[in-house]
């Protein structure tokens, strides 16, 4: 029965595990801006995440720190400025990959 139990809780810990997927470095092509976040085209995408789209990547409005990063992307798409992203899991919608952290590369993150 202690196995069991063991097995179950080992199970449902790796169920709920979700890995972060990296962007590689380059510039921001595009950004739009609606109701409940930012989508950010880069000038390299990927398909990451296993989200249905692979065109965008999004920025919850709702999300901690989403005025600093979101300046951060705003300011390095004006400099033309390379920057990568982490991502974590899908947008609500399921479609698009869901940006957990930003990189600038005027910092040593991109060496």
């Amino acid at each position: 029965m202690k196995k069991i139990i063991l097995a179950l809780v080992a199970i449902f810990l790796v169920h709920n595990v979700q890995a972060a997927s990296y962007t590689v470095v380059t510039e921001i092509k595009a950004m739009t801006i609606g109701d409940t976040g930012v989508r950010v085209k880069l000038k390299t995408m990927g398909k990451y995440e296993n989200c249905s789209e692979k065109n965008w990547y999004f920025l919850d409005s709702n999300r901690k720190n989403f005025d600093a990063m979101y300046s951060g992307l705003l300011a390095h798409k004006a400099a033309n400025e390379k920057v990568f992203l982490q991502l974590i899991g899908c947008d609500s919608s399921k479609k698009y990959p869901k940006i957990s952290h930003v990189y600038l590369c005027d910092t040593t993150w991109c060496q």
